[in-house]
């Protein structure tokens, strides 16, 4: 059903796998209002207070994804991510809402209000998860402070519908953020 990777780069390994496979699209849910990201200059500007430096560090900090997105792009892949948000946002939400500007060349980001689906959300939804091409999916695993843990890793189908069709309501729950609209603001 799922095999469990116990470290981070144990999980993050399988990630390549994903990519390769993935021809038409590619879905992404985050659930949580803060993540650890460990040596993120730009993250660790705006839990400081900066949010002019942390903005400047962007490009530097996600610089890192650009082959990636132009894998994307190169492949014509339509990658989702789909996020949930609650009132009032984390430091770490408003900073990951400018990072959004920056993943906008490559995604397709929507954003829906976690207390308009808290009962599905709740009764659904234990963690966030990747699925690619609907045949290959990836379910993180992080800890109460929000740091990578490890996650699961599966191709069964039973497995890979049940995300897909949690991902699909929360969708259809959202509303598309564009650089320079205010609605996931």
């Amino acid at each position: 059903m799922c095999d469990y990777s116990s470290s981070p780069t144990d999980f993050f390994s399988h990630f390549s796998s994903g990519w390769d496979r993935a021809h038409g699209q590619v879905i992404k849910l985050e659930t949580r209002q803060s993540y650890v990201e460990p040596g993120n200059g730009s993250l660790n500007a705006a839990l400081s207070g900066d949010l002019k430096k942390s903005v400047e560090l962007i490009p530097i900090t996600r610089s890192c994804d650009d082959e990636l997105y132009d894998m994307v792009a190169k492949k014509r892949l339509q990658f989702i991510r789909c996020r949930s948000v609650e009132t009032p946002r984390s430091v770490y939400l408003d900073w990951e809402l400018e990072v959004y500007k920056y993943n906008s060349r490559a995604e397709q980001i929507t954003c829906f209000n976690y207390a308009a689906v808290e009962d599905f959300f709740d009764q659904n939804i234990q963690h966030d998860f990747m699925v690619f091409d609907a045949s290959f999916a990836v379910i993180h695993n992080y800890d109460q402070a929000g740091e990578i843990q490890g996650g699961w890793v599966s191709g069964d189908q039973k497995v890979i519908r049940s995300l897909l069709a949690n991902f699909s309501f929360l969708k259809a729950n959202s509303l598309l953020r564009r650089t320079g609209l205010r609605s996931c603001n």
